[in-house]
């Protein structure tokens, strides 16, 4: 009896680790994601086809500007994990800080060079041929995302350390407040007859509010992660960026739609392209679901 109620509450643990954990990288996944969704759904329902068609054009890139935040939140964590369980707390630090340092610095580098090259990269991802009159929709669309990129890529590298110190609760308020204020955003500046630039801004306003829910997190006096550039480790950056690469390999697989588009660009009409921007955004939801089960069975082996 004894050993069966044993036998039962380690299961029941294990369950309950399992099932919170998955949702901690679902969430994770969408919260790179979540965003850009919700204007899908804003600017198809209030602001037309063409505007639908320049944000099709435009998600190509929204996935590779959350390589970031992904390749770095898998790397840091594996690394984290391991020198905790070393014992080097110092080591732990300066991965945490340098998993900062790096989201926000590559993230403020991309965002720069999308204001500086927008218009080119708007032509590259098809704004040309039948489309190159949503040029000037899919270019607000990016530059009102890009400010956001720093908020964004942060958010998701912070997401990776709340499971691991057990402030799993602070990742689903921070997800509720991103997709709360996005969608009052998005629907405030459609009825104010504001147009892509206006939907791209707001979502990236949505990912600075989540930043700071997650940030909430370093009042606790008894957490594990603490940000001190002393304790950086810069070599660590290289062995972080290769674990997390097989994240980012996956992800920059979803962007071949960039492809699409410009086949559809040459010969098609924008409707063409919004419907398969439609498409696709059905897609992306299923998406972090696949994406939160497999990286909870990988990390309930090792």
């Amino acid at each position: 009896m004894d050993s069966y109620s044993i036998t039962d509450s380690s299961n029941r643990i294990i369950r309950n680790t399992f099932t919170v954990t998955m949702i901690t990288y679902v969430l994770s996944s969408l919260t790179s994601s979540l965003g850009s969704m919700i204007d899908g759904v804003v600017i198809g329902q209030f602001l037309g086809v063409d505007a639908m068609a320049a944000f099709g054009l435009a998600s190509p890139v929204l996935i590779v500007f959350a390589l970031v935040g992904a390749v770095l939140s898998s790397g840091a964590r594996n690394r984290f994990t391991l020198m905790v369980g070393k014992g080097d707390m110092a080591g732990a630090r300066g991965v945490f800080t340098l998993s900062m340092v790096l989201s926000v610095g590559i993230s403020v580098a991309l965002m720069l060079l999308t204001m500086v090259f927008a218009t080119p990269l708007c032509i590259l991802l098809g704004a040309q041929g039948s489309a190159a009159e949503l040029l000037d929709q899919t270019r607000g669309y990016l530059l009102g995302f890009s400010i956001g990129l720093p908020g964004m890529n942060a958010s998701r590298v912070l997401y990776g350390y709340m499971a691991i110190d057990n402030d799993r609760q602070l990742t689903v308020i921070s997800s509720l407040a991103l997709t709360l204020v996005d969608i009052v955003l998005d629907v405030l500046i459609a009825a104010a007859g504001g147009g892509t630039f206006g939907m791209g801004l707001a979502t990236a306003v949505s990912h600075y509010v989540q930043m700071g829910v997650l940030l909430l997190h370093f009042r606790r006096k008894d957490r594990l992660i603490h940000f001190s550039l002393k304790d950086i480790r810069w070599k660590e950056a290289a062995a972080m960026i290769g674990k997390g690469l097989p994240v980012g390999a996956g992800r920059v697989s979803n962007a071949r739609s960039v492809i699409f588009n410009q086949i559809l660009a040459g010969v098609a009409a924008a409707g063409c392209i919004a419907a398969y921007s439609v498409h696709r955004q059905a897609d992306s939801l299923l998406n972090p679901f696949v994406f939160g089960v497999s990286n909870t069975l990988v990390g309930q082996t090792q």
